[in-house]
């Protein structure tokens, strides 16, 4: 038992002299703790600066503003989706700056965003929007990327409904 005792109170020892050692090196450990910080710091910043994107695309809505819109989305972004009536528009991101030149502001309009999914360098949002119309609502899936170390909308699949 005594020589039991002793092997441990010797490894105990050498761990303790190891760690002192350190000499102002991290342990393992720390190093985890401090990528780990990093990254999470990294994601939150890349969600705030996700959801702004998103805020200034509703307010580009909500003020009636191409010019806004244009910051949100990348240049060649492409836009499908379906109308109250079931119709489908299909192509550039161009068709939505025609509909908010020809009819102006969604004054009116109000939205709950939310990230589905994120990478390093692409995310997913889902945004409900109420009021894009009289009695109509949106449903926006909205797929950005992360180009030149700005997010900017790629795409936006959509679903107009009655509003309820």
């Amino acid at each position: 038992m005594k020589k039991a005792y002793l092997i441990l109170l010797g490894l105990y020892s050498t761990v303790v002299l190891a760690n002192n050692d350190q000499g102002g090196h991290k342990t393992n450990m720390e190093t985890r703790d401090i990528k780990s910080a990093q990254e999470l710091t990294m994601e939150t910043l890349d969600k705030t600066e996700i959801l702004a994107v998103i805020d200034i695309y509703i307010e580009g809505l909500r003020l009636g503003r191409v010019d806004l819109l244009k910051k949100t989305f990348y240049k060649d972004a492409i836009m499908y989706g379906f109308s109250t009536e079931n119709k489908i528009t299909e192509g550039s991101v161009q068709h939505l700056y025609d509909i908010i030149e020809k009819n102006g502001a969604l004054s009116n309009v109000t939205s709950t965003n939310s990230i589905q999914h994120r990478t390093s360098n692409t995310a997913s949002v889902l945004a409900e929007l109420k009021n894009t119309a009289p009695n109509q609502n949106s449903t926006d899936y909205l797929s950005l990327m992360k180009i030149n170390g700005e997010w900017k909308i790629i795409s936006k699949v959509y679903h107009l409904s009655h509003a309820k």
